[in-house]
């Protein structure tokens, strides 16, 4: 008697997951879309969401200017956006709608708040620097003596940068420049000392702990570092911008100088040239008429 064996299901084959769906191919660099949107916030423009990867700006009055007098553009962040919509723009280098964001946002310039500058820690009184009790030479008859009262204040401080072109020619020159620093309360200039402080001589020379600050070399202090102090006002903005402006002026104008003198120079070797090539064309016509 045989037995017979029972046949064995055949293992059913195993279905192979769906590959995950592609990302959008981006058409804007990562860096350009949080640009757009701060600009967005800062300058009052609607940013609507139209779908995956497209945005609506609706631009007010002032803005229209720089995008060409439109209302409203789309704006397309990857290829799939802008095959969904071709009339939209696109954020990549040399793209127009990049362009007149940069020109928008240039108009404005920026702002950048460093934090209070810290203030120096505090010295313990040597006794050879406390002066000594000495009479007076002449007897003093109802003389008072008082405490002389000693304010408190925080000055804003500050310095201009900007990118200037300067254009001589054919010669095209393109620098960033900065101002000195100045106390934009009192429109006074923070000099800075021909030679590096000491860290123990930097505490009275405020240029060197605002360069400290703006370098990152040490940490702004809290608001509570000095609590009792008036918060002093800074000056209205266009006098500001006069006094910055003025002392950039001051600044670049030796390398406006050069520039000056060396495209006179290039005007100068020029011309030179030109009197030589119309003086040789003059000579040799000059000879063609004599042999006739």
């Amino acid at each position: 008697m045989t037995r017979r064996r029972k046949p064995q299901s055949k293992p059913k084959p195993r279905v192979a997951a769906a590959p995950p769906a592609p990302d959008a191919d981006p058409l804007a660099d990562a860096r350009i879309r949080p640009l757009v949107e701060r600009y967005c916030d800062l300058a009052g423009v609607k940013l609507v969401d139209k779908g995956a990867d497209l945005r609506e700006l609706k631009l007010p009055l002032a803005e229209r200017a720089h995008f060409q007098g439109r209302a409203s553009l789309r704006l397309a962040l990857s290829v799939d956006a802008l095959e969904r919509n071709p009339d939209a723009e696109i954020a990549v280098l040399g793209s127009p709608f990049l362009t007149h964001l940069i020109e928008a946002i240039r108009t404005r310039a920026g702002r950048l708040s460093l934090g209070m500058i810290p203030p120096p820690p505090p010295v313990a009184a040597d006794e050879e620097d406390v002066a000594p009790s000495v009479a007076p030479p002449v007897p003093v008859r109802d003389g008072k003596a008082r405490q002389t009262s000693v304010g408190l204040a925080a000055h804003p401080i500050g310095r201009l940068v900007a990118r200037v072109v300067l254009r001589a020619g054919a010669a095209v020159e393109e620098a960033v420049v900065e101002s000195d620093v100045f106390d934009l309360s009192t429109g006074t200039r923070c000099s800075s000392p021909p030679s590096p402080l000491s860290p123990g001589e930097r505490g009275d020379d405020v240029a060197s702990l605002f360069e400290d600050l703006e370098t990152r070399r040490v940490k702004p202090a809290a608001a509570s570092a000095i609590p009792d102090a008036d918060q002093v006002p800074p000056r209205e903005a266009q006098e500001l911008l006069r006094l910055l402006i003025g002392n950039l002026r001051e600044k670049s104008a030796e390398r406006v100088a050069a520039r000056q003198a060396a495209a006179a120079t290039q005007v100068a070797t020029e011309l030179d040239r030109l009197d030589r090539y119309f003086a040789s064309i003059l000579a040799d016509k000059s000879d063609a008429d004599a042999e006739r």
